[in-house]
C-alpha cells in the first residue's frame, strides 16, 4: 500500500493495516484489539528481546491531540507493554502532544514512518530498534 492509498481506508482498516505492517517485520507479531472497550490501544505487537508494543492508531486528517498520547499511556500499563507508540496517518501532531509524547518516551510516528516499515517487513530485513523505540 503506498502513502496516497492510506485515505481510501476506513479508521478500522486503518488499525488493521498498521497490525499487519507490524506483524510482517522479521521477529514479531501484532493483533488488533477489538474495536471498542480497547482501553485506548489499538494494536498490541510483540518483538524481539522482551519487547512488548502497544500503539494507539489515529486515522486523522487534522493533527492528532494529546489525548490519544494520554490514553496510550494508561494502555501501556493496562496491557503491560515495555513500550507505547501513537500513529496518525494525518498531518502530525499537535504541539501539546508533542511535548506528552516527549516527557512519556512515546514515540509519534506518522504515515512515513509506517511506510519504512512497511518497506522493512516487505523486504524482510529488520528494522533498527531504535528507530522503532528511540
Amino acid at each position: 500500500m503506498i502513502l496516497r492509498d492510506l485515505g481510501t481506508l476506513s479508521p478500522r482498516e486503518f488499525e488493521l493495516h498498521v497490525a499487519r505492517v507490524l506483524g510482517a517485520l522479521p521477529g514479531w507479531s501484532a493483533q488488533a484489539t477489538r474495536s471498542a472497550g480497547d482501553q485506548g490501544a489499538d494494536v498490541i505487537a510483540q518483538g524481539p528481546d522482551g519487547v512488548k508494543l502497544a500503539v494507539q492508531v489515529k486515522h486523522h486528517r487534522q493533527a492528532v491531540g494529546n489525548k490519544a498520547v494520554q490514553e496510550i499511556v494508561a494502555s501501556k500499563a493496562f496491557y503491560q507493554c515495555t513500550h507505547a507508540v501513537v500513529v496518525t496517518s494525518g498531518p502530525g501532531y499537535t504541539r501539546a502532544a508533542q511535548e506528552l509524547a516527549k516527557a512519556n518516551g512515546v514515540p509519534l510516528w506518522d504515515a512515513k514512518m509506517l511506510f519504512l516499515l512497511q518497506e522493512c517487513a516487505l523486504q524482510q530485513r529488520p528494522v533498527p530498534q531504535k528507530l522503532l523505540l528511540p
